[in-house]
């Protein structure tokens, strides 16, 4: 398993994953009534940003452990172009929530995490593709034996 992510893939995995787990919490509603991502009253269009953000952390999740090689490309595009149609996609979605009339009816707690959760996914997908954000960030100690470092030599 790869102990290191790029600052462009963890921001796009770490949006992804706001933009999915947020999704079951209320994400519109107005008054102290909500309904989440997955009710039939904002399915599809609030769904489909909870979907891409499910296919980001599985993509970055099975880029960082390699459990899956995932082909080179799908049909013309390189997954970081697939990552950016996926976060501009989610993105423009949630933004759409902040301009079309709602009636009485508001952004939720979960709805303005997906947003936030949704422009991440967006600003990683863009690093990524200009090549910004290519340093490594470990994520912690490798698992199994650790081998001690030499001692100092002696004066």
């Amino acid at each position: 398993m790869k102990r290191q992510i790029t600052v462009a893939d963890a921001i796009f995995g770490g949006g992804s994953l706001l933009a999915f787990l947020f999704s079951f919490f209320d994400f519109i509603g107005a008054g102290g009534y909500g309904i989440s991502a997955w009710a039939s009253g904002v399915f599809p269009l609030g769904t489909i940003p909870a979907i891409l953000g499910l296919l980001g952390v599985i993509v970055v999740v099975l880029d960082l452990t390699g459990a899956a090689k995932l082909p080179d490309q799908v049909l013309t595009l390189n997954w970081r172009q697939i990552r950016l149609t996926w976060g501009i996609t989610a993105a423009v979605i949630m933004l759409s929530y902040l301009i079309v009339d709602k009636n009485s009816a508001t952004l939720k707690f979960g709805g303005w995490v997906m947003l936030i959760g949704s422009l991440l996914m967006a600003a990683g997908s863009v690093m990524a593709v200009l090549g910004k954000g290519t340093e490594m960030v470990n994520l912690g100690k490798p698992s199994g034996p650790v081998t001690p470092p030499p001692p100092p030599p002696a004066s």
